[in-house]
């Protein structure tokens, strides 16, 4: 089992994982120490995390289509930039018309 280990890793595969690593713990340090000193309430906490799989989330189906449309098929799987097209547009809209009280007036 172990022989078949050291074979399927690479000195890249290695290096990859220990960079992980280490940034996952420089992640729950930082955020131990954050909650430890009290800088930021629940409240913001939960904010931190909705962004972050919001951001996340974009950055995914911008990777998944980015492979897609270099290769043979490249015509007919181009749906990330489309996907990402209605989520920043509805965003921008939705801010247009948080600023001009529109939706204020709605309720």
């Amino acid at each position: 089992m172990l022989q078949r280990i050291r074979e399927r890793l690479s000195p890249t595969d290695i290096v990859m994982w220990s960079i992980g690593a280490v940034l996952l713990i420089m992640i729950i340090w930082g955020s131990v120490a954050t909650l430890v000193k009290g800088v930021y309430s629940a409240h913001h906490w939960i904010d931190f995390i909705i962004f972050g799989l919001a951001q996340g989330s974009i950055y995914a189906l911008i990777a998944m289509g980015t492979p897609w449309s270099t290769g043979a098929a490249h015509d007919q799987l181009r749906h990330s930039e489309v996907f990402m097209s209605g989520p920043y547009t509805a965003y921008y809209f939705a801010a247009y018309f948080y600023r001009s009280g529109l939706l204020e007036s709605i309720r």
